[in-house]
């Protein structure tokens, strides 16, 4: 079993509704993960997971013109052998929201403009501030 992970692939995700076809008719990203057959954990309520390195599915629709700090993205997983593979997330709602967590580098040799910053990081939201 494999479990596919790719993002909806438009500058900034609407909310989902109870519509239907509301999450089966949004374009997805041409780039999507598989997660492989035998590295893919069982869950179990209340247990956190990780996935793999997914950079590559955000950074496509990060790449889109549109794209601004502040826009909302979408994701969706499914598997290749239906219901017997079910896993199950919870909403936001639901009490355990997904996060999205992830880590960058700040390269040592920034453009002249931006080589003068300050960051603050008060949990939540990181700000850079240059001059």
């Amino acid at each position: 079993m494999n479990i596919y992970i790719a993002a909806e692939d438009v500058d900034n995700a609407a909310t989902f509704t109870s519509a239907n076809y509301n999450m089966s008719s949004r374009p997805f990203t041409t780039t999507q993960y598989t997660w492989p057959d035998g590295s893919v954990p069982g869950w179990s309520n209340p247990n956190l997971y990780d996935t793999p390195d997914i950079s590559a599915v955000i950074q496509e629709v990060v790449d889109r013109g549109g794209w601004t700090n502040g826009n909302s993205m979408a994701f969706f997983l499914w598997s290749d052998i239906g219901e017997s593979s079910e896993r199950v997330a919870d909403s936001y709602e639901g009490g355990y929201p997904a996060e999205l967590i992830f880590d960058y580098t700040i390269p040592s040799s920034l453009p002249v403009e931006l080589s003068n910053f300050a960051g603050k990081n008060d949990g939540c939201i990181n700000t850079l501030n240059w001059t």
